[in-house]
């Protein structure tokens, strides 16, 4: 009869393999592989730094006529506590949910320079090109977590990446959830307070524009807060924040 899928030992003895090799790499010191979070992970006092996949099992090479897993959904994600952290009273999330909010995640294909590269590898469990492709996946992660955990190893960084276009009329806020307002406009206390308001205006028409003026339903997110948007803006305002450090470079 022939095997439709690998067993729980053979499954486990794969994953380990691939999260053993991605940690034997340098620039993964310190990181550190957790169910919970999907991947590998470097927690620090302030945030975390991770890379996140999802191993699906079930795949069958129909070429090679083997089974096959795909290591698909890998993600690159940091997070810095201060964004998130003084929202939990007010948010409508799980507790734990709120607690794996990250401050900004990409995968490959949304980062210029890798536009190119793959979201997903597949493997053949058995095959003799395992080792091959093992090393080629390990090689575009480590390619892209160098430059995205550099790019955004700071909130200053982020502030660049997420706001400062906004305010040069390059770009929009996104279109979809809430938590985005609230960690936008903590970033803009502590980087560059100077503008909070002008980016407080941009973001409030931004809420009037997703709530009522697009043609399509409202942002429901958005609607849970809408009552509450004042007295959420009002404890933020008189917050007293820290300025979060920076990760080291990689």
């Amino acid at each position: 009869m022939e095997k439709t899928r690998l067993s729980k030992e053979e499954r486990q003895l794969f994953k380990q393999k691939v999260i053993n090799t991605l940690l034997s790499e340098p620039i993964f010191e310190g990181f550190k592989y957790m169910q919970v979070h999907e991947g590998i992970v470097k927690k620090t006092e302030f945030g975390y730094q991770r890379l996140c996949m999802f191993f699906h099992w079930e795949g069958y090479d129909r070429e090679k006529q083997a089974l096959a897993t795909e290591i698909m959904h890998i993600g690159y994600d940091v997070r810095f506590d201060v964004l998130h952290k003084w929202f939990e009273e007010f948010s409508f999330r799980t507790l734990r949910d709120q607690r794996g909010s990250y401050s900004i995640g990409r995968t490959a294909s949304m980062l210029e320079p890798f536009e190119n590269y793959p979201d997903s590898y597949d493997f053949v469990y058995s095959g003799e090109d395992l080792e091959e492709n093992l090393a080629k996946m390990v090689k575009d992660m480590v390619e892209i977590a160098t430059y995205f955990f550099n790019k955004y190893r700071s909130l200053e960084n982020l502030y660049a990446a997420l706001i400062v276009p906004v305010l040069e009329g390059k770009k929009e806020f996104p279109d979809v959830g809430a938590d985005w307002i609230f960690e936008y406009l903590t970033l803009t206390k502590l980087v560059d307070s100077e503008n909070y308001e002008k980016v407080k205006e941009l973001i409030l028409d931004r809420i009037d524009f997703l709530l009522y003026r697009r043609s399509r339903y409202p942002e429901l997110n958005i609607k849970e807060y809408e009552d509450k948007l004042d007295e959420i803006f009002k404890y933020l305002e008189a917050l007293e924040l820290e300025m979060s450090p920076a990760f080291p470079p990689l």
